[in-house]
């Protein structure tokens, strides 16, 4: 409910304690523009004598509609400061409707309420006021000039056909993580962990923020925002399990190898709090919000059914993906999806050399590279390995993950094959044991 006041004053020499104000009531409005004001006309007035009005109105919505996104109806309340007593009732003014057909211009013009013989342009509106009377009528019946006040309902539909608007640019979001922080056993610690490219049943685990801000320009800070986290718990470069903000998993728990399963529904629950807490103590996804001016932002956490925790998630080293969905009322929907990186500095210490726990990764040949350039590195033992090739700003732009044998290796690459010009990138050696890094300069 919206309520907005405003007083109107009319300044002349002559005083007189009869109301000989006339009224200009606002047009109906059909409308697919919204801008938030909710500015929609407001009565107008003719008045010779020296009168203060008090104008306000009250807002009812009424949403869904059929043919519309959203009804508003405007109930406007007139009276004079000076002689206005609530106790007594007011001039109920009709919102003339001539014609059967709804949205039909006819219908759309607000009423005149003034005497008969009011000169134009204030002479009273003639209209049916349902399209059965048999005759217009005069809203000059509807005058008083001792009238106690005025109401009259404006109605107004809106059909919004604008999304909502992203406040920041999901382009320009952190997108990498680099994680220094130790290991917490009673997370992400269990033997289904275990995998050929995790290397233990203790998965590492680093705290992410991850928010979006959105507004509406018809509802402000009144969007719906949900989101969609698809996860690479096993490390293998897919992204196999998703978090549905709308449907999430029990608390403590994630579905596993459910991101190809209906509404991300199915898989396997696997536990990833190990904490020896009470089951409303348990971590679960959720989300915290935030509201500042018109804008509303939406951040992942972990709370508890309890309500005693709500705190940054913590997730597995490697690279997931979230989708973010912002929708108003009127079911416009704008999304905003980004990757994102988290990398785990404890595996090892990287000389300049590029060699971490008896893991080398050798600079690219050539460095810097026209066209094409090798990849060349050393693994102390047999393992998996995952090659990375990222922008400067951690974006992967080509990966590579296998099982491989113990010795050196060499892996040819071309600008057509990583689908870039040129630039500034990182290749990444990542193994159970460590990893390696390399700066590479394409020309």
């Amino acid at each position: 409910m919206r309520t907005f006041l405003f007083i109107i004053f009319f300044l002349s020499l002559n005083v007189s304690h009869a109301q000989e104000y006339y009224i200009r009531f606002p047009d109906d409005v059909n409308t697919t523009l919204c801008n938030g004001t909710f500015d929609f006309g407001a009565p107008e007035f003719f008045n010779p004598d020296s009168l203060e009005l008090i104008v306000d109105y009250t807002d009812a919505q009424i949403f869904p509609v059929p043919d519309a996104c959203l009804i508003i109806d405007r109930n406007w309340l007139i009276r004079r400061a000076d002689t206005y007593n609530p106790a007594l009732p007011c001039i109920q003014i009709p919102n003339p409707t001539p014609n059967p057909i709804a949205g039909h211009p006819d219908n759309l013009p607000g009423p005149v309420v003034a005497p008969l013989g009011a000169a134009a342009p204030w002479e009273p509106t003639w209209s049916k006021i349902v399209p059965s009377d048999p005759l217009p009528a005069s809203y000059s019946v509807f005058w008083n000039e001792f009238a106690n006040c005025y109401q009259y309902n404006q109605r107004i539909k809106v059909t919004d056909l604008a999304p909502p608007v992203l406040v920041q640019d999901c382009a320009v979001l952190p997108l990498v993580w680099t994680d220094s922080s130790a290991n917490d056993p009673e997370l992400w610690h269990a033997t289904y962990w275990q995998g050929p490219f995790t290397g233990s049943d203790d998965l590492k685990e680093a705290e992410v923020e991850l928010s979006l801000a959105a507004t509406d320009s018809c509802y402000g800070a009144g969007v719906n925002i949900t989101y969609l986290l698809f996860l690479d718990l096993d490390q293998d470069g897919t992204m196999e399990s998703v978090v549905n903000s709308m449907n999430p998993p029990p608390p403590g728990m994630v579905r596993y190898n459910n991101a190809n399963t209906p509404n991300g529904a199915g898989g396997e629950l696997r536990q990833f709090d190990q904490r020896n807490v009470p089951a409303a103590e348990l971590y679960a996804f959720g989300t915290d919000w935030a509201v500042d001016g018109t804008n509303r932002t939406a951040t992942v956490r972990w709370k508890t059914l309890a309500g005693s925790a709500s705190v940054l998630p913590q997730l597995p080293p490697g690279t997931h993906k979230i989708r973010w969905l912002a929708g108003d009322p009127c079911g416009n929907q704008s999304i905003c999806e980004y990757s994102f990186t988290i990398e785990n500095l404890l595996s090892g210490y990287l000389s300049p050399e590029g060699q971490c726990a008896g893991v080398y990764l050798y600079a690219p040949e050539p460095n810097p590279a026209a066209e094409q350039f090798d990849i060349r590195f050393y693994l102390p033992e047999a393992s998996p390995a995952g090659l990375y090739i990222r922008d400067i700003r951690g974006v992967p732009v080509w990966s590579n993950r296998e099982f491989r044998a113990v010795g050196e290796h060499r892996i040819r690459c071309t600008k057509a094959m990583i689908g870039c010009q040129g630039g500034v990138f990182w290749v990444t050696l990542e193994t159970p044991e460590g990893f390696a890094v390399q700066k590479l300069i394409l020309k």
